[in-house]
């Protein structure tokens, strides 16, 4: 729907009608763990962007509000666990919050 010029769409999350936001695939606070992995692949095309890939399917609020935490949680969960180099014999013991880790997917 387009309203005054500006194209409203669903919000993915909270379902009402709004301008939409960028909203990251992979958090932005993720991908800054990982920068070499800020490349996105697009197979229609064959073409590959150097930029971090992004929807338009979420209203400001929830973007900002509603999802944020889940984001930051993730970003937590990752730095602790997988930003440092394990020897073969490590032996690892992870700790989660199992409805975050659902959330994070």
């Amino acid at each position: 729907m387009k309203l005054k010029g500006v194209l409203k769409l669903k919000c993915a999350y909270c379902g009402k009608e709004a301008k939409g936001t960028k909203e990251h695939i992979i958090s932005r606070a993720i991908l800054n763990l990982f920068p070499e992995c800020y490349l996105t692949f697009d197979g229609a095309r064959h073409v590959i962007h150097e930029a971090d890939p992004v929807v338009k399917d979420v209203c400001e609020d929830c973007n900002k509000n509603r999802i944020s935490y889940i984001d930051n949680y993730a970003k937590e969960f990752i730095s602790r666990y997988f930003t440092r180099k394990y020897n073969e014999n490590d032996i690892v013991e992870i700790e989660y919050d199992y409805v975050m880790i659902q959330k994070c997917c």
